[in-house]
């Protein structure tokens, strides 16, 4: 039994992408993006990637921001007010610039997320039966919402479940 090892082994190199520290950054920049660039500006702009650069033994991230020339030259006026906010959600000051990516005008419609069409009466009752006989309430609402948000999908996107 001396080729078995511990899982905890396997897990560093299982995880290493998807638990890295940029990557949750980058998931709390967008989790918090309509905060930090404004209700107005959040559908015509997106964070894209965090760039780490060695700068004199110390580490500076750069956040790429996908936007159009005129959103960039718009937000580009407001680079301190983005940092601080940024600062202020992470907690840290580990984004030190930010850098505009250009997109194309016509493309800007991937980036403006729809109004997700609301759930039917009937989803929502087929929803209410099939969570009727579970009793631990707090995996009752997470499953409530998760259902609610793929029916919300399903109505957005015109697909149908036989």
């Amino acid at each position: 039994m001396s080729g078995l090892k511990p899982i905890s082994a396997a897990i560093k190199t299982v995880s290493n992408k998807t638990f890295d520290r940029k990557f949750v950054l980058l998931g709390r920049i967008i989790s918090n993006w309509s905060d930090i660039v404004g209700e107005k500006m959040h559908l015509n702009c997106q964070p894209v990637k965090i760039r780490y650069r060695k700068n004199k033994k110390k580490y500076d991230a750069v956040l790429e921001i996908a936007a159009t020339s005129a959103v960039a030259a718009k937000l580009q006026y407001q680079t301190g007010l983005l940092l601080e906010k940024l600062h202020q959600i992470l907690g840290e000051q580990t984004i030190t610039s930010i850098r505009f990516v250009h997109i194309p005008a016509n493309k800007t419609k991937i980036l403006r997320a729809s109004k997700k069409q609301p759930i039917t009466s009937s989803q929502k009752n087929n929803l209410n039966s099939l969570l009727s006989n579970i009793n631990d309430v707090e995996l009752k609402e997470r499953l409530a919402t998760f259902g609610t948000s793929f029916y919300e999908d399903m109505n957005q996107n015109n697909i149908g479940i036989k």
